[in-house]
């Protein structure tokens, strides 16, 4: 009678490879632990707390066995004898001795989790300190993981240079194992600096947006981060956040990658619906943007947002304001849509959930006290409504506007007539954005200028030669085109443009500069000539050591660091000798007795 061999499952050539790697690695002498073993199959999970509880009921009947075939002397078919008994996984494991990685000096272990180690070492050319990621189990880690490990390296090398991303310096394999060697961050993670306290709320916003910066840039770059949490933002000394441990990235558009079915990836706090419950095909941008909203809820609450054993069965969320009263029910609504169950109705990417943090961090305080203050008044005249009669009448709440404060912009569109290929993805974007910059000859730009309260408004342009001409209210750069003025909040130049604005002309190639000058009372004739004389004083901005992707904002003659580290490459606005600091400080001088704020933006330009 033949016999009847039934296929083997997928999820059974999974456990035999989770069982095979464990071997390995016990008889290496790594001692894996049950956690290493079960980050590494957290689909396996159930089966394999199965198997080391098995283990464990008869590895006291087994420890006589072992010893007597390990002591066994060698067969010369087969040979070196190996006990072929599975020893029981420690719990934790025992120190083991630090690697070697020829071109480092490695000091110490500086972390450790389910798919990998970091140390702190030496690099011996360049004589810095960095951290060592290796993978668990080195040369005996399974397939997958070694292929996670690679794409973890990829992706990370990938987005290089952004100041909000730890960044890999080096990335190789030695004796099997594969290394990487990224910056040394030496402040800690940002789940051991909050100590499970609230932060303050303008405090969490801020560096909630500078992370949504960092997911935004890696989406423009097509990767998924996919286990955002405050363990994995990393803090230099002075506080600046880095995200860090791409060890479960994914290409976006690679619906494939390193993800089976019904696998659960991430921490089970942090990780959305749609990855909780096993569904990589489902899993997008959206699943970053709900791991910034938990670690917003975690700065705001000093929680986790779903305390569930089970995150495929995740209790109800308790709102930020139910767990600290203190939390302003304008973040409060932001941070619930970014957890929101549904992908569709979270932010529609990180980048919208950065704007929406900064137009709370905008927002005027005394908007923010405006509410409360007539809620009071109104209950203050409902409770003393019957002594009306008997009182003086109240003396008004006092509700004076904060100071002047606003920003301004530019979009860009790739100009129609290009010499060489045309980048589709040059349509509206701001000069934050990948692929912004630099600008060229003929690309289309449109200015956006926005103040929190309505003034009197001038939009001057300065280009790279140091020439000034005016935009607005003037018409046509001309000076001697000015119509009457009007006050304003919001204004879009040119007026009337959708999808095209002005166009880049020929010109040299430097730092072009938008100028925005607010004040109460509209620009008097003398005061025209005042501003004209000034900007007539305006010198040549050249590139700053060549770089032709910088922008650089700036308020009443000072850098806004925030908004110039959203920039594509780093500015260095602190030489006193640069062009830019130059020319903001003739106009802080001269212009700044004319107006009551000035708001200005630079941005390269490649000329000719």
């Amino acid at each position: 009678m033949p016999v009847d061999l039934q296929p083997v499952s997928p999820r059974e050539d999974r456990l035999d490879e989770a069982l095979a790697a464990y071997e390995r690695a016990a008889d290496a002498g790594e001692a894996p632990t049950r956690d290493s073993i079960l980050a590494l199959f957290p689909d396996l999970a159930d089966d394999l707390a199965r198997y080391f509880a098995a283990l464990k009921a008869v590895s006291p009947r087994l420890a006589p066995l072992r010893e007597a075939l390990r002591d066994r002397p060698a067969s010369p078919d087969l040979g070196p004898t190996r006990s072929h008994l599975p020893a029981e996984p420690s719990d934790p494991a025992p120190a083991r001795p630090l690697p070697t990685i020829p071109g480092y000096e490695i000091l110490g272990v500086l972390g450790e989790g389910g798919m990998g180690i970091v140390y702190k070492a030496r690099q011996v050319h360049m004589d810095r300190v960095v951290a060592v990621k290796m993978i668990r189990f080195g040369r005996f880690a399974s397939e997958q993981a070694r292929a996670r490990f690679r794409t973890e390296a990829r992706a990370v090398a990938r987005l290089d240079q952004h100041p909000h991303i730890v960044r890999v310096l080096d990335s190789g394999e030695h004796d099997g194992s594969p290394f990487m060697a990224m910056e040394y961050v030496d402040g800690g993670s940002l789940k051991d600096a909050a100590d499970g306290q609230p932060w303050p709320a303008k405090k969490a916003a801020a560096l909630a947006a500078l992370l949504a910066d960092a997911v935004e840039h890696a989406h423009r770059h097509n990767i998924l981060h996919r286990d955002l949490k405050p363990a994995n933002v990393l803090l230099t000394a002075t506080g600046v956040p880095k995200v860090s441990d791409f060890g479960l990235a994914r290409w976006l558009g690679d619906g494939a990658g390193l993800t089976v079915s019904g696998q659960v990836l991430g921490t089970p706090a942090f990780v959305p619906p749609e990855q909780a419950d096993g569904r990589p095909d489902e899993v997008g941008p959206p699943a970053d943007v709900y791991g910034l909203g938990g670690i917003l809820y975690f700065l705001l609450t000093g929680r986790v947002p779903n305390r569930a054993p089970d995150p495929k069965h995740p209790l109800p969320l308790v709102p930020p304001r139910a767990v600290n009263p203190r939390v302003p029910k304008a973040l409060e609504r932001i941070c619930l849509k970014a957890l929101a169950t549904v992908p569709d109705e979270r932010h529609a990417s990180a980048e919208a959930l950065a704007d929406d943090l900064r137009r709370f961090l905008a927002r005027p305080r005394h908007l923010a006290l405006a509410g409360a203050a007539a809620a009071c008044l109104l209950l203050a005249c409902v409770v003393a409504g019957g002594l009306s009669l008997m009182r003086s009448p109240p003396t008004p709440v006092d509700l004076t506007p904060m100071s002047l404060s606003g920003f301004i912009d530019v979009r860009v569109w790739e100009g129609k007539d290009v010499q060489g290929p045309r980048n589709p993805h040059r349509k509206g974007l701001y000069l934050h954005q990948l692929d912004a910059l630099p600008m060229k000859i003929g690309d289309q730009v449109q200015v956006e200028v926005k103040l929190n309260k309505p003034r009197f408004v001038c939009v001057v342009w300065i280009d790279a030669a140091g020439e000034a001409k005016p935009c607005y209210p003037w018409r046509d750069f001309s000076w001697d085109k000015r119509p009457a003025e009007n006050v304003i909040a919001e204004l879009t130049l040119p007026q009337g443009a959708i999808d095209e604005g002005w166009e880049m002309a020929e010109g040299v190639p430097g730092m072009e500069t938008l100028l925005l000058l607010a004040r109460e009372t509209p620009l008097p004739a003398d005061g025209e000539k005042e501003l004209r004389a000034a900007l007539a004083e305006l010198g040549p901005q050249p590139l700053q050591d060549g770089r032709t992707e910088a922008a650089v904002w700036f308020e009443n003659g000072t850098v806004v660091t925030a908004e110039t580290g959203r920039g594509p490459k780093s500015y260095e606005a602190t030489r006193i000798d640069d062009p830019l600091l130059r020319t903001q400080a003739l106009l802080r001088e001269k212009v700044g007795v004319l107006f009551s704020y000035t708001r200005a933006v630079s941005f390269s330009f490649r000329g000719k």
